[in-house]
């Protein structure tokens, strides 16, 4: 989904070619898609991705269904960019500019990985606000999973002295403690609303060994029956955030 850079510190937006990417989701997400994604909004499913606006430096919700069945032009590469832009690391991917309608005028922001400005989009807010909107039989219960795809424990790692790794593990150390974070609140109010909270994540059973890229295929193949063991021994949900490690 990616290609290096010849001279990729010299101008430009990111570090890497994301271009193929880009392609693959426009393959993927054609018109077909738009149009089922629309039928089950119309059920009453919702499909919601965050960004983050850098501009603003605060997330963004989409509603994809709503999009899918806005029925205007610009509704396809709208879909299209925002999944994009959610997926894509600033630095290593080119952000995505989407163009927006405000106070009278059209401009351009500049959105890039949900993660940045909301580790974890908790609908357990969402779902406290319906509560007091809209009476529900008391009967429905409502169960919150939060999936994380990376370690929550600190990990040990020698840094080389050098301007790049060194920025990359401020970056990672910054971004997992707001992850951990992100996690206790979503616990936090799951609590208080009478939601049902789950939690998994990458635990110490995985080796710790880091991939040889991003993308790394070994390292996910691993990862996957990792988590396919867990999830068939039992015990791959907690109902709490683990205690911090020191």
């Amino acid at each position: 989904i990616y290609r290096e850079k010849v001279l990729p510190l010299l101008g430009g937006s990111s570090y890497l070619d994301d271009s193929p990417f880009r392609e693959r989701v426009a393959e993927i997400v054609d018109a077909r898609l738009l149009a089922a994604v629309a039928r089950e909004h119309a059920k009453g499913r919702r499909l919601l991705v965050v960004t983050a606006n850098l501009d603003a430096q605060r997330g963004t919700v989409w509603d994809m269904g709503a999009i899918a069945s806005s029925g205007q032009p610009a509704a396809l590469k709208l879909f299209r960019d925002v999944v994009i832009a959610s997926a894509s690391p600033p630095g290593l991917f080119s952000p995505t500019y989407i163009e927006v309608e405000g106070n009278g005028r059209r401009f351009r922001e500049m959105h890039v990985d949900g993660a940045i400005a909301d580790p974890v989009f908790s609908p357990a807010e969402v779902l406290a606000l319906l509560r007091v909107r809209v009476a529900r039989p008391s009967d429905i219960g409502r169960t919150l999973y939060v999936i994380v795809n990376n370690r929550i424990a600190p990990q040990f790692e020698y840094v080389r002295s050098s301007m790049i790794p060194i920025v990359a593990r401020s970056f990672s150390t910054l971004s997992k403690r707001n992850l951990v974070a992100e996690i206790d609140r979503a616990h936090r109010v799951a609590g208080e609303n009478a939601i049902e909270f789950n939690l998994t994540f990458i635990d110490d059973r995985l080796a710790p060994k880091a991939p040889a890229e991003s993308f790394d295929l070994g390292y996910r193949r691993q990862l996957y029956a990792h988590g396919r063991q867990r999830v068939l021994a039992g015990g791959a949900w907690l109902k709490a955030p683990p205690a911090p490690s020191h």
